[in-house]
């Protein structure tokens, strides 16, 4: 069972791999989202002709699904870049490692019955010593996928520094442990693409000043570019409220239940049991203590990214309102540079600071917290 589990893994992550390459260049990600982002302008400007909502035909509600749809495909795009290609890698290395420490537990169990010799009939038996060297393999294996999960974290360094963002080692590796450090990464790349695309948007409007279908064309696509960035963000606020919290909670009283329990067994144990009986008292106070701090990390993220939402809302509010009164172009590509500014300064908040670990219990136990949320997703 624990053989099939490993290959099961294995072959999981062999699988993923070419996703894992398959990052996009400035060009390819404009090229790639072209589309897309036409797709919710010309949706855009249809859903201001129809009604809220009606029993018959399209309304606003049915345009907004449409959009919701092309917004969702969109940040799969906008959201690949090699910061995440080397976070998946990580995640990767992660998996493959624990399905070669479970490979490793098998072989150090078998290698207790195995004879300290092959009979000449035992052809295809194995002997503790060729368990040893398949132990050593696993071993070397593990020590390897170290060794890339540290390369790997060091890339994610330099692709933050490219993006103008000073990060150190455990800063990287927090936010790999957390369950929301997947969406804080997929945005660093959202707001690096999406001041990419809005600098050619500001080129091309620049480039013919007096083509003013055009510019409302392309100062469309940048009202549109905006709304996906409030998409994701209202998305990842609505996922910590409804899963991530509320998975938390359910953690948090099956513990208090556990120590409960544990002072009613403690109250009528004997000397042997009490010691026992005191120490799982200390590992559920650990998982308290992880517990609120995890806690505390979420609501730090969410407060982070609500406040980015409102100042994406403000942002879109004089976006859309000038995309309807159908300023000169010269102004459109003046607000597209303003905008560019103000993405900087989001960009620049929308890390949560750093949660140090207490010691590698308190490491493990965060994990282990982390592993429970993400089946809530």
């Amino acid at each position: 069972m624990i053989m099939k589990n490993f290959l099961k893994k294995f072959a999981v992550t062999l699988c993923l791999w070419p996703f894992f390459s398959a990052t996009l260049t400035a060009e390819e990600i404009w090229r790639a989202a072209r589309r897309p982002l036409s797709d919710l302008v010309e949706l855009r400007d249809e859903r201001e002709t129809l009604p809220e909502s009606r029993w018959l035909g399209r309304d606003q509600r049915r345009v907004n699904r449409d959009m919701d749809r092309i917004k969702n495909r969109l940040l799969q795009v906008l959201e690949r870049s090699e910061l995440t290609k080397h976070r998946d890698a990580h995640h990767a290395a992660v998996a493959e490692q624990e399905a070669w420490r479970a490979r490793l537990r098998e072989l150090r169990e078998l290698q207790l019955s195995a004879p300290e010799e092959r009979s000449p009939h035992q052809v295809f038996t194995k002997t503790k010593q060729d368990y040893a060297r398949d132990i050593e393999k696993a071993v070397e294996a593990i020590r390897a996928l170290d060794r890339e999960r540290e390369a790997r974290v060091n890339e994610m360094r330099e692709e933050y520094a490219r993006m103008g963002i000073d990060l150190n080692v455990d800063q990287i590796q927090f936010y790999l442990s957390s369950v929301s450090g997947d969406e804080i990464m997929g945005m660093s790349a959202l707001f690096h693409h999406t001041r990419d695309i809005n600098r050619q948007l500001e080129a091309l409007i620049r480039a013919n000043p007096e083509d003013i279908d055009s510019a409302r064309r392309y100062y469309g696509v940048h009202v549109v570019l905006l709304e996906t960035m409030q998409h994701a963000h209202a998305k990842m606020v609505e996922r910590i409220d409804q899963k991530y919290i509320g998975a938390l909670s359910d953690l948090e009283q099956e513990n208090e239940a556990l120590i409960q329990r544990t002072e009613e067994l403690l109250s009528g144990s004997t000397s042997r049991e009490r010691d026992v009986l005191l120490r799982n008292r200390q590992l559920q106070d650990l998982t308290a203590r992880t517990l609120t701090a995890y806690r505390q990390h979420l609501d730090q993220v969410r407060t982070r990214v609500a406040e980015r939402l409102s100042q994406l809302n403000r942002c879109h509010e004089i976006a859309a309102n000038s995309y309807a009164t159908l300023r000169v172009s010269s102004a459109l590509a003046s607000q597209i540079e303003q905008l560019i500014r103000d993405l900087n300064t989001l960009q620049d908040m929308h890390l949560p600071e750093l949660l140090p670990f207490e010691n590698q219990l308190f490491e493990e136990k965060f994990r282990a917290i982390t592993r429970e949320l993400e089946g809530a997703r």
